[in-house]
């Protein structure tokens, strides 16, 4: 079952562009697995704001039915409109039902590290100027259950809700984040399903705009969704990702532009479960070797160091394959493990690794990707490599795999 297949009010296809989206993910070149992640955000998002339109289109009859009680003429045109509603809320419910199909895992992840790797990230490629005020975080426990793929790609598409740029003058975006505990009033006043409690509070806005989320409305409010409202492609991703990491966004728009934003997320508190699997224990994923980084993508570096870090692992890190290489020659028998990502300019991980090869036979290297498949690196692997970990991987699994192969 696609979602190409399901019918979608003409305001909603031409404004969101829901089923062109979806469409293109499952008819793309890149495996279903690896796309699903994004397929089940942009679904959340639809399937919130169908069962929100519902429920006022639902009341505004119920209201209609009181004033066309002595109205034959215009009960007809009702009954109709009742018709469509039950029609809708099949719909809704094929939502439900689709959604109950994905499995995307979650994890572990400190929300701090990873806005400080995307802010560094968007602000290395200069099309934005990304402040991030996370101070009142420090120190605190940012984590969250999360599915890192999603949450990297949300923050490093945050700004495009903002619009884009000038040519040449980088947007200033703001990310403020806190962590605050909210009651059942504060949502219930903004139409959220959320419960009371403590979440971590990220307020994102354009340069010189006031913070405060005092005025701030759901997304499907009339407020924020008008039809002269020209919404950015990102929008429904970052919005559904949100939703499917038990968050909820709230905006204030200025005219046709949305000028600020708070994303709210539930902290997670469980410390024993934060690098690891109920089914594994801590201190199995714990270990005291040198592990070499090799990856060219920024946003990597700063998750997957701080992890192994924590976890007691001496963390060096080389951007390309030539930079590994030099690194490993010049440390003979100091580095116990090389991650090595297999795209990468310069020197890709197919070269390093048989140059690798030729300095020191038995070295230990994971191989790593999200562009080419395990089937790609047949070669390396049949050559002695010890494993292959497809990204976007579970910190949990890399975790595992690098215990497995420094304990042989």
């Amino acid at each position: 079952m696609t979602l190409a297949s399901i019918w979608i009010p003409e305001y909603d296809r031409n404004k969101f562009q829901l089923v062109k989206t979806i469409n293109d993910y499952f008819t793309s070149d890149n495996p279903l697995e690896d796309q699903q992640g994004h397929v089940l955000a942009l679904t959340r998002a639809a399937h919130t704001g169908l069962r929100f339109m519902l429920t006022r289109i639902s009341r505004y009859n119920d209201l209609l039915e009181l004033e066309l009680e002595n109205n034959p003429a215009g009960k007809i045109y009702l009954d109709g409109s009742n018709l469509s509603l039950q029609q809708s809320e099949r719909i809704l419910e094929a939502l439900e039902k689709f959604i109950r199909t994905f499995d995307v895992e979650h994890e572990s992840i400190d929300l701090r590290v990873l806005i400080h790797a995307a802010a560094k990230r968007l602000n290395h490629l200069g099309k934005y100027n990304l402040k991030t005020d996370l101070s009142a975080l420090e120190d605190k426990d940012t984590f969250v259950q999360g599915n890192l793929a999603l949450l990297q790609d949300l923050f490093l598409d945050l700004p495009d809700i903002f619009g884009s740029p000038v040519t040449g003058s980088p947007a200033v975006i703001t990310i403020k984040g806190e962590l605050e505990k909210f009651d059942k009033e504060y949502f219930g006043v903004r139409k959220s399903e959320l419960l009371a409690g403590e979440y971590i509070k990220l307020s994102v806005a354009l340069q010189d705009q006031e913070l405060s989320a005092n005025d701030l409305v759901s997304l499907y409010e009339k407020q924020v969704l008008s039809p002269e409202t020209a919404f950015p492609d990102a929008l429904l991703f970052i919005y559904g990702t949100v939703r499917e990491h038990r968050g909820d966004m709230f905006f204030r728009k200025n005219g046709d532009t949305i000028e600020s934003c708070s994303i709210v997320v539930p902290v997670q508190r469980n410390k024993a479960a934060m690098y690891a699997d109920t089914s594994l224990k801590d201190k199995e994923l714990k270990g005291t070797e040198t592990v070499l980084l090799v990856d060219d993508e920024d946003i990597i570096w700063d998750v997957v160091i701080d992890m192994l870090q924590k976890m007691g692992y001496t963390v060096i890190l080389a951007s390309n394959g030539r930079e590994c290489v030099e690194i490993y020659e010049s440390n003979p028998g100091q580095i116990d493990l090389i991650l090595l990502d297999m795209v990468m300019p310069e020197m890709n991980g197919h070269d390093a690794f048989f140059r690798l090869k030729e300095i020191d036979s038995d070295v230990k290297v994971l191989l790593s990707s999200g562009y080419v498949d395990e089937k790609d690196a047949q070669d390396v692997l049949a050559a002695g490599a010890a494993g292959f970990l497809r990204k976007p991987y579970r910190m949990v699994d890399l975790a595992r795999r690098i215990r497995a192969i420094l304990d042989g």
